[in-house]
């Protein structure tokens, strides 16, 4: 490249002369050509160099600009099932407690009856060779609840073949207007109580008839009526 060039320029009608300019010489680098550039480039964004581990792979970088941190992920909260509030006082010996699993169990010491199943109902625990040695036991339990529960159970284990104490204790069941449910082990009685509870909520649609619509089903159903 030359350092200068010569141009024309006509100066007046009659005559010309030859001006010298110089030629400033052409950036051997984009820095040098726009230093503003490189000066604001280098203030945003420095040059991380990469820092080799001792086996000689590149490490990851110490500190990391604007670096997003992790927010822990929050676990749902279980929803609690359905729970038998139980008397502490009188059936946390019972085994009967050992086979609830479909439910919840929490005791208490501020209840009348042995197991409350819902709003409106509760129950009253007693086995048949408990009620041979006390036979008043039944009843006055019953006396104590009154009429606080609209539905009230006796859930009685027979582990006895005394037939005149069952109808004893039925005839009690029936005086005071409670329902008598008979079980024959203590697993069975338990899955009495899961029952009552699972179903506390439920409409009575579930146990109700349902009739078939067809002619055939209902000139059955109305022959057999008669």
């Amino acid at each position: 490249l030359l350092s200068s060039t010569v141009s024309y320029t006509s100066t007046s009608s009659i005559g010309a002369h030859y001006v010298h300019r110089p030629i400033p010489s052409q950036p051997h680098s984009l820095s040098a050509a726009f230093p503003g550039l490189a000066r604001t480039t280098t203030e945003k964004a420095p040059h991380h160099r990469q820092q080799l581990s001792a086996n000689g792979s590149p490490s990851a970088p110490s500190t990391v600009p604007n670096a997003v941190s992790r927010v822990p992920i929050r676990q749902p909260i279980s929803v609690g099932r359905a729970t038998i509030v139980a008397n502490r006082a009188r059936q946390s010996k019972n085994p009967v407690l050992s086979h609830i699993r479909a439910v919840g169990i929490e005791m208490s010491n501020d209840l009348v009856p042995d197991f409350v199943l819902g709003a409106s109902c509760c129950a009253i625990f007693v086995q048949v060779k408990y009620h041979l040695l006390h036979p008043d036991y039944l009843l006055r339990r019953i006396k104590e609840i009154g009429r606080s529960y609209r539905l009230r159970l006796v859930l009685c284990l027979v582990d006895t073949e005394d037939i005149k104490a069952l109808v004893d204790i039925n005839k009690i069941a029936l005086v005071n207007e409670c329902t008598l449910l008979l079980s024959w082990s203590w697993e069975e009685s338990a899955r009495y109580l899961e029952t009552y509870k699972a179903y506390e909520n439920k409409p009575p649609t579930s146990i109700m008839e349902r009739p078939d619509e067809d002619y055939l089903s209902k000139l059955q159903d109305c022959l057999g009526c008669v």
